[in-house]
């Protein structure tokens, strides 16, 4: 979500209603040339659109969180904020991604099975149909995805080797940009304790943030883990902990992967909610509801566009 963001209620009931829904308008529009054709462009515009929220049932300190939180907006100038549509998703993708190979690397030839899904960093869809690569050697596979819709900051690919048995293998963090695959093979080159999450390598040409690593495969201390960032030439930080110790003597073996099985398959149900830009239209209505201490709350919403 952006900033700033509405607060996180505790002990309410909040309600968005009229009108929720995604309101898109797809027409497009036709230009006539003079040899008498008709061309036509996509057009999709958001128009905006008018919310009203709801509390019946606001406890005290959430009162005071809201009123605070708005009254800040106020003063500055009734700055626009975030707030989720809680009963109205962001749209999964439907269409196979952009696949393609590009010249790489030593792989022998493979097929790959992609799909992928938007995030917001923890939310995500239900995953894109499937499509399917034959990706010759000495090549990577490349994958595009439509641009970002509003509210989603990545998107995550599921991919394998065997249709319908896709699994995380990497993540597009900028719209309208290509991810390629790449891969590495390098050891352990310094102690690696177990439960924190840094891991010293030798080297770290090959990898990228949002790929996947397994460590020591086939051994006692085989795992994975997704990488969050990147010290170059020193090590890696993992999303996870690390489950067991790596050690210089041990001298375990890192390699990239895709389609590796311990992680996570797509979702079967869509959690991403929309999240909207707003402005804050008119005077918030607070009533105290008797006899019990606790309040009614409602304000009107303008959705606005950045």
């Amino acid at each position: 979500m952006g900033t700033p963001a509405f607060p996180t209620l505790t002990a309410s009931r909040p309600v968005v209603f009229y009108p929720a829904e995604q309101t898109d308008q797809w027409d497009p529009i036709a230009d006539e040339m003079t040899s008498g054709h008709v061309a036509t462009r996509a057009r999709w515009t958001k128009p905006r659109r008018r919310l009203r929220w709801v509390c019946d049932v606001l406890d005290e300190t959430d009162k005071d969180i809201v009123m605070g939180f708005l009254y800040d907006r106020q003063v500055k100038g009734n700055e626009p904020f975030y707030i989720d549509n809680e009963i109205s998703n962001i749209y999964p993708p439907y269409d196979v991604p952009d696949l393609d190979e590009t010249a790489g690397g030593a792989l022998a030839q493979r097929t790959y099975y992609v799909k992928y899904a938007w995030s917001d960093g923890t939310n995500k869809t239900t995953p894109s149909q499937e499509g399917s690569q034959l990706v010759a050697a000495n090549k990577y596979l490349t994958v595009d995805v439509i641009t970002f819709p509003s509210g989603a900051t990545e998107a995550l690919l599921y991919i394998g080797t065997a249709s319908g048995s896709v699994y995380y293998s990497g993540k597009i963090t900028t719209s309208d940009t290509t991810w390629t695959e790449d891969s590495a093979s390098t050891t352990v080159d310094d102690t690696s304790a177990a439960a924190q999450k840094v891991l010293y390598v030798a080297a770290t040409t090959g990898m990228q943030v949002g790929g996947v690593l397994l460590i020591n495969s086939g051994g006692a201390r085989e795992e994975t883990g997704i990488i969050a960032s990147i010290d170059t030439g020193v090590s890696v930080t993992l999303v996870a902990n690390l489950t067991y110790e790596h050690t210089l003597a041990q001298a375990d073996v890192v390699e990239t992967v895709i389609g590796n099985s311990a992680q996570d398959e797509p979702e079967t149900t869509n959690a991403l909610k929309e999240n909207m830009y707003v402005l804050l239209m008119g005077n918030p209505k607070l009533v105290r509801n008797r006899p019990v201490n606790t309040w009614s709350l409602e304000f009107d919403l303008m959705q606005v566009w950045v």
